[in-house]
């Protein structure tokens, strides 16, 4: 796999953890609108990034028993999009940009997929997966993803008729981004007139999200060409924001005591904010949960090559307007 393009994304956070320790005061409730609008952003991005994989042309590769058997296996690769101002407000409050001045952000994917046919009954089922170990011992950076699907065939195929399935899914797909970084930073507590200081802190960006996948896919071979299309509908369980261990130091204290993680919380959600969650006086996070549905559209064309199949695919998400590629090869019986 290519790991300079799954690090595009990971090199962004990193950029925007690394100014958070920049020595400027700015109101943490500038931090918490820009993980609101994060959290949010992420929630519309991860279900449907998370749907790359399992798109084989073929919207039914037949049945494992018979001649020859019906299976696959092959390796995947490709990206989908962020908005980049869904991240702005977030970078600006960590006294950053968001790099090159870019509106969109690619969110990169990639993974290995095998694909199995049924018996007695026309479908097929299949199997992803995508683990990514910290690439980097400046800062770590995890990915692991993992789904799974089943398709059954309405129309089976013929040299008239095209192949039509309709299949569900579920996906899981989690990841982060942590770097230390020297130093110390501070937040102003507008109304109390107070200051919380965070010294050689560590932050972590993190995400996760767990899909349920309904899926429909038509497609039809002419030759050595497979041209397929498809629809999916997508509801996502998904939470992402960050975390901050560092001693924290309210007010020039040495410490925070619990009056205190009370009155900056009340200011939060007075402000109709997301409040803190404290970890003793050794940092704290913010996590936000989104549950919402999501429509898209797949495509693209296949080459068979005898039992070699390469894939390109297009993708599209109704929900933010964005959209991504694909690139895959397999073997296929």
């Amino acid at each position: 796999m290519n790991n300079r393009k799954i690090l595009v994304l990971a090199l962004v956070f990193v950029l925007v953890a690394g100014a958070l320790f920049a020595q400027t005061i700015k109101p943490i409730t500038d931090l918490q609108r820009g993980v609101e609008e994060f959290s949010s952003a992420m929630a519309k991005a991860l279900p449907f990034n998370s749907t790359m994989g399992l798109n084989w042309s073929d919207a039914y590769i037949g049945q494992i028993v018979g001649a020859p058997p019906h299976f696959g296996a092959g390796i995947f690769l490709g990206s989908t999009v962020l908005d980049s101002g869904d991240i702005k407000t977030l970078a600006n409050a960590m006294y950053s940009n968001v790099p090159g001045g870019y509106s969109r952000l690619p969110y990169p994917g990639f993974g290995a997929e095998g694909r199995i046919g049924g018996f007695l009954l026309p479908f097929d089922a299949g199997v992803k997966i995508a683990v990514l170990p910290s690439v980097s011992d400046d800062f770590d950076l995890h990915h692991f993803m993992v789904g799974g699907d089943i398709r059954y065939a309405i129309l089976k195929g013929n040299a008239a008729m095209p192949k039509l399935s309709l299949g569900v899914g579920f996906n899981y797909m989690n990841g982060g981004i942590g770097i230390d970084i020297p130093g110390s930073q501070t937040y102003n507590i507008p109304t109390l007139s107070k200051t919380l200081e965070l010294a050689n802190p560590r932050a972590e960006f993190t995400w996760q999200t767990l899909t349920l996948d309904i899926k429909a896919q038509i497609s039809k071979t002419f030759l050595i060409v497979t041209p397929y299309l498809g629809a999916g509908l997508t509801h996502g369980w998904s939470k992402a924001g960050y975390e901050i261990t560092s001693n924290l130091d309210y007010d020039s204290t040495g410490t925070i005591d619990d009056a205190a993680k009370i009155a900056i919380n009340n200011e939060l959600k007075g402000l109709g904010l997301e409040p803190l969650d404290f970890d003793g006086t050794s940092g704290f996070s913010s996590i936000i949960k989104n549950t919402q549905w999501g429509m898209r559209l797949f495509g693209g064309v296949a080459f068979n090559l005898s039992v070699i199949k390469i894939d390109l695919s297009g993708l599209y998400n109704f929900n933010d307007q964005s959209f991504g590629v694909t690139l895959g090869t397999r073997f296929q019986m």
